[in-house]
C-alpha cells in the first residue's frame, strides 16, 4: 500500500494531466475525450501514442482521404484502435476532403488517376499508371 507522499504524488500527476489537457482550446468536445481517454489507456510506446493522435489532428486539418493515402489501411486501423477504437470516417469533425487537402501532392497525384481508390488499397501500383500515360504531377 502506498504511504502518505507516494498518495499525493499520484494525486498531484492525475492534477497535472487533466490540467495539461483542459488547457487546451479544442477544435470539438469529442476530440478532448478522444485524446483524454487514449492517454489514459494507452499502455506502449508513446511515438505510437504520438503518431495516432497526430493522424487525428492531420485528418482533421487534412481531410480523411489523404491519411489513406499516407498511411496503410493497418496502420490507419491501428491509430483508430489506440484512439478507443474510433472510426475516422464515423466522427463528425473528420470530413472526408477539406480545401488543405489539395496541398498533398501524393493525394493530388492519386485523384489524377483513374482508379485512385486500387491505389490505396494497393491492388494497383502507380508505376502502371505512370505507363499508361499519367507521367506529371497534377499542378498545385
Amino acid at each position: 500500500m502506498p504511504n502518505q507522499s507516494e498518495r499525493l504524488a499520484n494525486e498531484r500527476r492525475r492534477f497535472v494531466r487533466r490540467a495539461a489537457i483542459d488547457a487546451v482550446d479544442w477544435p470539438h468536445d469529442d476530440v478532448k475525450s478522444i485524446i483524454a481517454n487514449a492517454i489514459r489507456d494507452y499502455k506502449g510506446n508513446l511515438e505510437v501514442l504520438s503518431s495516432a493522435i497526430g493522424c487525428m489532428f492531420l485528418c482533421m486539418y487534412m481531410g480523411r482521404r489523404v491519411m489513406q493515402v499516407v498511411y496503410t489501411p493497418k496502420t490507419i486501423q491501428k491509430y483508430q484502435r489506440i484512439l478507443g477504437n474510433v472510426k475516422f470516417k464515423d466522427l463528425p469533425f473528420i470530413p472526408d476532403t477539406t480545401p488543405n487537402s489539395e496541398r498533398s501532392i501524393g493525394y493530388m497525384w492519386a485523384m489524377s488517376l483513374e482508379s485512385f481508390w486500387d491505389v490505396v488499397k494497393g491492388t494497383k501500383h502507380p508505376q502502371n499508371d505512370i505507363v499508361s500515360g499519367v507521367d506529371v504531377l497534377p499542378e498545385l
